[in-house]
């Protein structure tokens, strides 16, 4: 602890010191930039190594857990792809994954640094009033959160950063368009919530442009400009070939706010219509009010100057000032009670550490306000504080949403969207921040104001930093990563198996079997039967590797011709008519009955006699189930994912149980008592008949030609044709299943 005490009162001094120095115009600005840039560095990896403990997230912990998956862009739900894409580089060249994300993180927070000062430099901001901006975000949390988790939202920011450069700064030319329209799609393959975010701002203040400028035409290429991009980006995400898992979710979270039944093909032509009327109706009425009943800017700022100058009533200053405060307490406690359940837990149920650690947050705002009133009294509010105020009314909105969006998991939630719009507001409206307090600083009070301001900022940044850190006993978080599990992670071998020796909570297994991942491992149920070989034991966690005896194909054949080709076949589940299906197509194979209420199992070494197929997987069929707990298979299948030695592929929720529309199926052989078994089975009744389908006339009529050796098949089926057969007709309703017309991907063979 006394450790802790003197690392926070050395970033205490730093920080002040580095404000004092920002805030002195004699100082020269690239060694005030190089302190920023160091006392970032030190930050962020104090973060993530503060307390004994690796620093995580939920989001994070998933994304990272990706690099256990060399082929999860076809498979897993992201909501960018560069994020990914640039974590896999990076661990192509190292496997140290703790490392990676610790230098990750730094590098990125000095990527944000540079990108904010030629942002504000470009937006007519002076070098020291740019400094001092990106100082004053170490203030707040939302600042720190959206630097230092490793997700796509981290890029998205700088990109739409850059782009906001560009669409205020440059004159409409074909090089503009250009430059925006790659900006754009760089943008939606960032991050698809920075692209809707972004262009909900960019599409009002170009539609504001077009009433207020006297520059109509000009700014109407440039709105037409974005218009386009945005279209044309769109378009370009929805025809990537793997973007198609997100989407999936995009349409359940649409059907879920506005009570419908769209397909993800609905969602595709809706969401591009939609976004174009939208467009072009805020292009014809912009254009019809500057044209008709064009609006006087000047005009709109005598109210505002009449509240907020002093001279005119000093009442009416005053009482803006209480109304102002009330609504940000009020959007704020409204934010806290939608994530009361998460927010009550982390603060230990403390009021005063929620108010004592959100303390950043509220000077920020308190700041902010200021500035802003400021600003509008000495008429010197710029394109990039307009950009700041409309991230107000969009943070708004999100949190009116936020009230209709779907419940979501222990894990992911879908009430946070304020708290996201913050992390971009923070990022626009630092200069109005820093120009607040600048005009605190005059030729006569310099030494003794800096001297004050630099103290209050430096005990504001300690106190994001510690909101940031979670310090352990003040708050109850555990998404991290213990040196413990990190050691034990890096010693155990690939495709081992742990088991946890004490219960913790669902965010420490979360963020603990993404780890686990990417050692190639997974965290096993304490409750279902452990493997053979205990190889480790840690503190934490018993380590195994699986008793599995993988045989090729070829070898189950063989083994069918000694005995005359004649097959045990068990389908599990309670349709029958799904095993006479599999019966029909396999061909001489007899039929094993199994209890459709029990869990017994006719596989035993007693009554195993010829080469058996197991059909469906462990949650309907008992002897899959039985395989699965003596960890005699290499590859695991649940209802949504498939793991398998080398990686893990998933597949989104369906709509509804009976209407699938994707699943993923493995085709697996093993020796089981000496006897040959071979395992077909899918993540849902479709994916299982596709996999039949395709053993039967694929792998069979080419088995010893292309299948000798290859002890496991994992595939992707698809709904392609809109026909389905009757064996795979759930319900009257069941509109999409498996027919011999779907498309079949094989994603992993091994």
């Amino acid at each position: 602890m006394q450790t802790q005490v003197a690392v926070l009162t050395l970033l205490l001094v730093i920080s002040t010191i580095s404000a004092y120095l920002i805030m002195d115009g004699k100082a020269n600005f690239r060694l005030k930039l190089l302190a920023i840039i160091l006392f970032s560095g030190v930050v962020i990896f104090y973060i993530r190594i503060g307390f004994g403990r690796y620093f995580t997230t939920i989001d994070e912990s998933y994304y990272v857990s990706l690099l256990g998956d060399s082929l999860w862009y076809k498979t897993s739900i992201v909501s960018g792809y560069i994020t990914p894409f640039s974590l896999h580089l990076v661990y192509s060249f190292s496997s140290d994954v703790i490392g990676i994300v610790v230098r990750y993180s730094i590098v990125v927070a000095v990527l944000y640094i540079l990108i904010l000062f030629f942002a504000y430099q470009r937006n007519g901001v002076s070098k020291n009033h740019a400094l001092l901006a990106i100082l004053l975000l170490f203030i707040t949390p939302l600042y720190w959160w959206s630097v230092i988790q490793i997700r796509p939202q981290q890029i998205g920011v700088l990109v739409g950063l850059i782009l906001a450069v560009l669409i205020v700064t440059g004159r409409p030319t074909f090089r503009f368009f250009v430059g925006v329209l790659i900006l754009y799609v760089a943008l939606i393959f960032a991050h698809v919530l920075s692209f809707i975010l972004y262009s909900a701002v960019f599409v009002m203040y170009l539609a504001l442009l077009i009433l207020w400028e006297n520059k109509p035409r000009e700014n109407a290429k440039k709105y037409l400009t974005v218009a386009v991009s945005i279209i044309v980006s769109w378009i370009v995400f929805v025809t990537f070939p793997y973007s198609s898992n997100l989407f999936k979710n995009m349409t359940w979270i649409a059907n879920n706010v506005l009570n419908l039944q769209m397909s993800v093909q609905t969602f595709y032509v809706a969401s591009t219509f939609v976004m174009g009327m939208f467009l072009a109706i805020v292009y014809l009425m912009a254009k019809y009010f500057s044209s008709h009943n064009p609006i006087n800017l000047d005009s709109l700022k005598v109210p505002l100057l009449k509240l907020v100058d002093a001279e005119v009533n000093v009442f009416r200053r005053y009482l803006l000032w209480i109304v102002v405060g009330v609504a940000v307490l009020v959007v704020f406690y409204v934010q806290f009670e939608l994530g009361a359940q998460i927010y009550t837990r982390v603060y230990n149920n403390s009021t005063a550490a929620v108010v004592f650690f959100q303390m950043g947050n509220l000077f920020f705002a308190l700041f902010f306000l200021r500035g802003f009133f400021m600003k509008i009294r000495e008429n010197t509010m710029t394109d990039f504080d307009i950009l700041s105020v409309l991230w107000i009314p969009i943070g708004v909105a999100l949190l009116i949403i936020s009230f209709f969006m779907p419940k979501g998991s222990s894990i992911w939630g879908f009430h946070n969207w304020l708290v996201r719009t913050l992390q971009y507001f923070v990022v626009f409206a630092s200069p109005i921040v820093a120009y607040s307090i600048m005009g605190d600083i005059t030729p006569k009070n310099s030494v003794r104001m800096r001297s004050v301001l630099s103290l209050l900022l430096g005990i504001l940044i300690i106190i994001s930093v510690l909101n940031t850190i979670r310090i352990p006993g003040i708050y109850n978080y555990d998404t991290i990563w213990t040196p413990e599990l990190v050691n034990v992670c890096q010693e155990s071998p690939v495709s081992a198996i742990y088991t946890p020796r004490v219960e913790r909570s669902v965010y420490y297994t979360f963020a603990m079997n993404n780890l686990l991942k990417v050692c190639g491992g997974y965290l096993k149920d304490p409750n279902i039967k452990s493997p053979t070989y205990l190889i480790l034991s840690s503190d934490q966690l018993y380590v195994y590797i699986p008793d599995y005896r993988p045989i090729g194909l070829g070898a189950f054949e063989n083994s069918l011709q000694d005995v005359g080709g004649i097959a045990w076949i068990i389908a599990g589940g309670n349709r029958d008519e799904v095993g006479e299906y599999a019966l029909s197509l396999l061909g001489n194979a007899v039929p094993v009955p199994v209890e459709k209420d029990g869990d017994s199992c006719p596989l035993s070494p007693d009554r195993i006699g010829y080469p058996t197929v197991l059909v469906g997987g462990k949650a309907v069929n008992p002897c899959t189930l039985r395989l699965v707990e003596e960890h005699v298979v290499p590859v695991y299948l649940d209802s949504y994912s498939v793991r398998t030695p080398t990686g893990m592929y998933s597949v989104s929720h369906a709509d509804a149980w009976w209407n699938v529309e994707d699943g993923l199926f493995v085709i697996q052989a093993v020796e089981y008592y000496n006897t040959p078994v071979l395992i077909i089975e899918g993540t849902n009744v479709d994916a299982t008949l596709a996999a039949v389908y395709y053993f039967v006339e694929e792998v069979y009529p080419n088995l010893f030609l292309k299948y000798q050796n290859t002890k496991y098949i994992v595939g992707k089926w698809e709904e392609d044709d809109d026909t389905v057969i009757d064996v795979a007709k759930l319900t009257s309703q069941d509109t999409n299943g498996f027919s011999p017309g779907d498309k079949i991907t094989i994603l992993e063979t091994g």
